[in-house]
């Protein structure tokens, strides 16, 4: 229940709250005693596992460098020592009189930029496309018997006339329920972040609508003063991502006794419109329970159908929003058939509501703006699929 509370308290805020922020606006609406503050922070770290690192940018090599000594095996071993380290394989990757000990072998192709390390039955892989733009995506593949292990993406950025390689390795074994917006306090601490401020404020988020160029994104990394503002907590506004409110809706699934304040909070929830843009499915939720549709009942019952994707790292908050989003508009889209189909002549109250309030039209529109946004999650799926196939054709 207090989770539910400090969820509710932050999906009905409009802006990002301060920890400060929360806590003043838990107490105005008594849902918060003053000796409680401490266990409110502790559930705000529990929330966000800290340290809140969200990707490390690793520079791997200049192509120049690569091309020009691609036969020099001590840089080339370097490199993928540095992959190994970056993989936790903990391979011994060594020289023996400036040549690789016998156990390891490198194969390099002239005609594409591929290279393989060979360590028994198992490959270090770097691919990148021979086709270089501003900001061109390879891979670099752990294969174990021909089969992918792990993999990460390599970022070649050109910059002043030189391709640097980046591996963008992402932290992976944590879970964030909430965003992180940084205040603007923190900007004024550090010239980085006041140069970078359109980025870095947004630097704790996943899914932040402008993603960070892999050179700032190192820069930032590699400056110690900088990371230390950005992982104080004192600096942290939050909001509700994806993942925090189905957490939202697990919680009001689970409170016993299901009464109108209850439904006040998931209704205050959903009438903010920072919800619908991160749940677009729930546009004209409030038009649709005019005629009758159970969004609290049905939203509660999804929470509770999902409460096991929300702890599998493998669902990113795009893959859980497509799910919720299928789960839901099937269920509205059966029950507007039936209201349309079966309501007339055995509910002509309804029926005419229906037609009153144009839902046909309404349910058109929301329609063409879901499937629009199923068809683009699809389509990006399909796009990264190409590019690995085409990297390992």
């Amino acid at each position: 229940m207090e989770y539910v509370r400090i969820l509710a308290t932050i999906g009905t805020s409009r802006e990002a709250l301060s920890s400060h922020e929360l806590i003043l606006k838990m107490v105005e609406k008594g849902l918060l005693e003053p000796p409680g503050n401490k266990d409110v922070i502790r559930k705000l770290k529990s929330l966000n596992p800290f340290p809140f690192e969200l990707n490390k940018s690793t520079y791997l090599i200049d192509l120049k460098k690569l091309y020009s000594i691609k036969d020099n095996e001590a840089f080339i071993c370097n490199i993928f020592r540095k992959i190994s380290r970056i993989f936790e394989l903990e391979w011994d990757i060594g020289l023996v009189e400036n040549r690789l000990k016998n156990d390891l072998s490198i194969t390099q192709n002239d005609k594409e930029l591929i290279m393989i390390l060979e360590y028994g039955s198992e490959n270090i892989v770097i691919g990148i496309p021979n086709e270089l733009k501003y900001e061109t995506r390879g891979l670099v593949l752990h294969l174990r018997e021909n089969k992918i292990v792990h993999e990460e993406t390599l970022i070649v950025v050109n910059k002043d006339g030189i391709n640097r390689v980046y591996i963008e390795n992402e932290v992976k074994d944590r879970i964030w329920y909430l965003n992180i917006t940084l205040s603007q306090n923190a900007r004024k601490l550090n010239p980085l972040l006041d140069r970078y401020w359109d980025y870095v404020k947004n630097f704790h988020n996943r899914d932040s609508f402008m993603k960070i160029p892999v050179e700032i994104s190192y820069e930032i990394n590699n400056n110690p003063e900088c990371m230390k503002i950005i992982n104080d907590s004192r600096y942290w506004k939050y909001s509700l991502n994806p993942r925090g409110f189905i957490l939202f809706l697990i919680g009001e699934s689970k409170v016993k006794s299901v009464n109108k304040k209850g439904e006040k909070r998931i209704r205050d929830v959903l009438s903010n419109h920072e919800t619908l843009k991160m749940a677009p499915f729930l546009k004209y939720w409030d038009i649709f329970e005019q005629i009758g549709f159970d969004v609290i009942n049905t939203l509660r019952n999804i929470g509770r159908d999902f409460e096991n994707h929300i702890y599998l790292k493998d669902f990113s908050d795009e893959d859980l929003v497509y799910m919720i989003t299928e789960r839901y508009s099937d269920l509205l889209e059966q029950y507007l058939t039936f209201v349309h189909m079966y309501s007339f002549p055995a509910n002509i109250s309804l029926y005419k509501k229906y037609k009153d309030l144009d839902i046909e039209n309404i349910r058109k529109r929301y329609l063409l703006e879901i499937l629009n946004k199923q068809k683009h999650y699809l389509d990006q799926k399909v796009s990264a699929i190409e590019e690995k196939l085409s990297l390992l054709a």
